[in-house]
């Protein structure tokens, strides 16, 4: 079994808390994951990486990060079918345009 990946000298290793997966914070911060990652090592961001034999576990306290933005109410079913022959129509159209059929 091969020995796992290691974070950088510094990156706790161990949540104390509370977190979040590095995709879903760093979507949410709205950035790259590569600089959450950056912030982490630079102790902007308190977070910290878990050993895998793969690869590392990123992960950030979910204190750090804002709170989710309340999500709106999905559309009813008919007010998306409604506009769907004009969108459909217009992609046809586009396409249309670009290969010049």
């Amino acid at each position: 079994m091969t020995q796992p990946k290691q974070p950088p000298p510094g990156v706790e290793t161990a949540p104390q808390g509370p977190v979040v997966p590095l995709q879903e914070a760093a979507a949410r911060l709205n950035k790259d994951p590569r600089t959450v990652i950056r912030a982490i090592k630079a102790g902007e961001i308190r977070g910290g990486a878990m050993p895998r034999p793969e690869r590392l576990r990123w992960y950030v306290y979910a204190a750090e990060l804002p709170t989710a933005a309340p999500v709106a109410a999905p559309r009813s079913a008919w007010a998306n079918s409604r506009h769907e022959p004009n969108r459909l129509a217009g992609s046809l159209a586009s396409a249309r345009v670009i290969t010049g059929s």
